[in-house]
């Protein structure tokens, strides 16, 4: 499986920020100008330490608090255990709502998908998939983040996402709504064809996701 990467724009929107993953676990930047006359700014590892960074899985970024960030899933402690930790890379590293009063947020290294919205302010919304352990059914999982504080819930759709599923997500400024984009099992006669399907929009004041319209996209 390819390395994630993940683009956002610099502050001055004449460069474009390429976030990756080497190879060997860290989280990297490559900066292409827009201008074609500019120098890219290239990564180099210059002996750069192996981090632990799980290698397989999404990274996902945006803008906060006028800065860009960028999420992924980190594993700590042996690989055995199988669990992905939601966490924040840069501008530092830190897990997501690990402190004393949180526990932080996990999932199985086999739902690696992580995607994420933003108001560009102190709001961010971040989307992953994680195992019900009530009915070990596959569920998405939005985090709100907004400072120090935050919130997890399950979102209800009417067709639980695929193993395999992919996400992402549509934040619109002018209502403060949001969308989900993801993906179903397969079609039983022809199982490489997966649907993508999206959310209704979620409603601003309580943050909750209307009864869903599942709407087709073609992605043969």
């Amino acid at each position: 499986m390819a390395n994630p990467a993940t683009t956002l724009s610099n502050s001055s929107q004449d460069r474009i920020l390429v976030y990756f993953v080497t190879p060997e676990g860290n989280l990297a930047l490559r900066s292409p100008p827009i201008a074609e006359n500019d120098k890219e700014l290239n990564y180099r590892r210059n002996g750069t330490p192996k981090g632990n960074f799980a290698l397989n899985n999404c990274i996902t970024g945006v803008h906060l608090h006028g800065a860009p960030t960028v999420y992924g899933m980190m594993q700590k402690g042996p690989l055995a255990d199988k669990k992905l930790i939601l966490s924040q890379m840069s501008p530092i590293t830190q897990i997501v709502a690990e402190s004393d009063f949180h526990d932080e947020i996990t999932t199985d290294q086999k739902y690696p998908s992580l995607t994420a919205v933003s108001d560009s302010k102190h709001a961010v919304w971040l989307y992953f998939l994680q195992q019900s352990e009530s009915d070990s059914i596959l569920k998405i999982c939005e985090t709100h983040l907004d400072y120090e504080d935050y919130t997890t819930m399950k979102v209800d759709v009417k067709s639980p996402p695929d193993d395999v599923s992919r996400l992402a997500a549509v934040y619109v400024p002018t209502s403060g709504t949001r969308m989900i984009f993801y993906q179903p099992p397969a079609i039983v006669s022809n199982p490489n064809w997966h649907p993508i399907v999206y959310t209704t929009t979620a409603n601003p004041e309580n943050g909750a996701f209307r009864e869903p319209n599942r709407q087709i996209l073609d992605n043969d």
